[in-house]
């Protein structure tokens, strides 16, 4: 399987390129993390709640990168509640923040339905 056609390599793409923007962005509200002990301490600082919600996405996606490719794998296409789910997030995550990641993460979903579509079409069934 080529990876740069791998839906499941762009989402985990995605996931390391986020991680490593919401370290460069958010080195200060990270380090008032740490300094004030963890526990409860994204509290009510927008700067510590961005941070934090900034870097736990990205391993999240980075699993439905993972889960995306093994499906493939397995089956030859993309699981449609994966990609559904995620385009839906995708495209609500565009409306409401078109500069960001989501666009990126649209592109991704649609080459993930253009291969499926294609699959389809030549017999092979999405689970």
């Amino acid at each position: 399987m080529n990876a740069l056609r791998d839906a499941g390599f762009w989402f985990r793409f995605l996931a390391v390129l986020h991680g490593a923007v919401g370290l460069a962005v958010y080195p200060g509200p990270l380090v008032d993390l740490l300094r004030a002990g963890l526990w409860n301490s994204v509290d009510g600082s927008t700067p510590r709640q961005a941070a934090f919600w900034f870097l736990m996405f990205a391993p999240m996606l980075y699993l439905i990168g993972l889960l995306a490719t093994q499906a493939r794998a397995r089956t030859g296409v993309y699981p449609r509640a994966l990609i559904g789910t995620v385009l839906a997030v995708c495209l609500i995550g565009t409306v409401l923040m078109p500069v960001s990641g989501f666009p990126l993460g649209l592109l991704v979903c649609v080459l993930a339905r253009h291969h499926t579509d294609r699959r389809r079409s030549a017999g092979v069934r999405a689970p």
